[in-house]
C-alpha cells in the first residue's frame, strides 16, 4: 500500500497532515511507531563514544580519583637499574697500557753514559762529549761529578750492569705505577695490555709504584758489598732524580668505550605492578 503526500508551503501543515495520514492508515500503527523508535535509537546511539578514555597524569598533578591497573604493568626501576650500572662498573677492570720502552730509553743512556766514562775526553766522539755535557746540565755539574766519580769505578760498573740494571727491568715488566695513591685500581684489578708482546692479563691485585722500586734498591745496594757507602749513595741519588716514572700508564680512551659499552648491555630492572593495584590514590 502507498502513501502519498501533497506538498505543502508551511512546515506545521506537513506534520499535520503526516499525523492525519498516519491516523488513517491505523492498522500499521504499531508498525509505524516500532521504526520511529527504532530510528530514535539509532540516532542516539550513533552520537554516543564507546571507546576508553584515559587521562595522563603529569608528575605533581593531583588525581580526581584513584588510578587503578587494568592489567599486570612492567614499570622500569630508575634507580635500581643505575644501582646495577654502578656495581657492573665498579668489578669490571680499568685498562692499563704496559710497555718497557721508557726505561729501556734511560737504560740505554746510562749505559753510553758508563762507555763515554772508560774513553779519555780526547777520544770520545761529538755525540758522547754531547751527552756529557747533558748530563751535568741536568743534573747540575757538582752532583753529576760526584755520580760520574763512582760510575767510573770498575766495581760500580760491574754492579750496574750485571745486578742493578736487569733487576730494575724486571720489575718494569711485570707493572709498575708511577704513584700507587694516584692510580685508579677498582674491585675487579685492572686489565694490562702488554705493547710490547700484544698480550693481555688480569691483575686483581695493585700493582707497585715507584718509590717501592726505590725502596727496593737501596735494600738491594746496601746488600752489595763490592761497592762503597759513597758510591751506594750517589746510585740512589741518580735513580731517583733520573728513573722513568712507570712502565704503566691508565689508558682512559679505552676505559671509557669499555664503561659506555657496558651500560649499554646491562638490562634495565623492572617491578611489577599487579591488575587492580591502586598506582596512585586520589588527592
Amino acid at each position: 500500500m502507498l502513501m502519498t503526500f501533497q506538498k505543502t508551503g508551511s512546515n506545521k501543515y506537513n506534520l499535520l497532515f503526516l499525523l492525519r495520514e498516519l491516523r488513517s492508515y491505523h492498522h500499521c500503527r504499531w508498525s509505524i511507531l516500532v521504526l520511529i523508535f527504532t530510528l530514535f535509537l539509532l540516532s542516539l546511539f550513533s552520537g554516543m563514544n564507546f571507546k576508553p578514555t584515559y587521562r595522563l597524569y603529569q608528575m605533581g598533578d593531583i588525581a580526581q580519583f584513584d588510578v587503578i591497573a587494568d592489567k599486570e604493568i612492567f614499570v622500569e626501576d630508575p634507580k635500581a637499574t643505575q644501582d646495577r650500572i654502578d656495581q657492573e662498573l665498579l668489578l669490571m677492570p680499568k685498562i692499563y697500557d704496559l710497555t718497557t720502552a721508557p726505561y729501556l730509553k734511560f737504560q740505554d743512556k746510562l749505559v753510553r753514559l758508563i762507555r763515554c766514562l772508560n774513553i779519555d775526553k780526547e777520544n770520545q766522539s761529538p755525540e758522547q762529549k754531547e751527552l756529557m755535557e747533558r748530563f751535568l746540565e741536568e743534573m747540575t755539574p757538582l752532583l753529576a761529578n760526584e755520580i760520574l766519580s763512582e760510575l767510573a769505578r770498575p766495581e760500580v760498573q760491574d754492579a750496574l750492569l750485571k745486578d742493578i740494571l736487569p733487576f730494575i727491568l724486571r720489575k718494569m715488566a711485570t707493572g709498575m705505577v708511577s704513584d700507587i695513591r694516584s692510580a685508579n685500581i677498582g674491585r675487579g684489578g685492572i686489565l694490562i695490555r702488554n705493547l710490547d708482546t700484544n698480550q693481555e692479563i688480569i691483575r686483581l691485585e695493585s700493582p707497585p709504584d715507584v718509590q717501592m722500586l726505590l725502596a727496593e734498591l737501596s735494600v738491594k745496594l746496601r746488600q752489595n758489598q763490592n761497592i762503597s757507602p759513597h758510591a751506594r749513595q750517589q746510585l740512589n741519588v741518580l735513580f731517583s732524580t733520573t728513573l722513568p716514572p712507570a712502565s704503566l700508564t691508565l689508558n682512559q680512551e679505552s676505559t671509557k668505550r669499555r664503561e659506555e659499552e657496558t651500560r649499554g648491555s646491562i638490562e634495565p630492572v623492572f617491578y611489577a605492578i599487579q591488575k587492580g593495584e591502586t598506582i596512585v590514590h586520589k588527592g
